[in-house]
């Protein structure tokens, strides 16, 4: 192994170590594919179209929206990442490269 691999092989045991017991249960995975789901539908922001107000004097209220929304969707993927994520297709990936640099 490589120095330039050294961090990527630490951070993927402390992912491991973490988020093991999180991705292995359906919970985490339920809520982030509800999470996802409502965001799809809010995502639809038709309530908005006619407002003519301003957000801080100067911010349209759906252009003020959307901010708030793509910092939710960051949420979300940050939730996806922690209690969703398949550790167990990194293993297997992790397992292949340790084969080939054997060689």
């Amino acid at each position: 192994m490589g120095l330039f691999m050294l961090p990527l092989k630490l951070t993927s045991m402390q992912l491991e170590s973490k988020t093991l017991s999180a991705s292995n249960s359906n919970s985490g995975k339920l809520l982030v594919w509800g999470l996802f789901i409502v965001m799809f539908f809010l995502h639809q922001d038709f309530w908005w179209w006619e407002n003519v107000n301003l957000v801080f004097g100067f911010i349209p209220m759906g252009l003020a929206y959307h901010g708030l929304f793509s910092i939710a969707c960051a949420v979300l993927g940050w939730l996806a990442i922690r209690y969703a994520w398949p550790v167990h297709l990194e293993k297997f990936a992790d397992e292949d490269s340790e084969k080939t640099e054997d060689y």
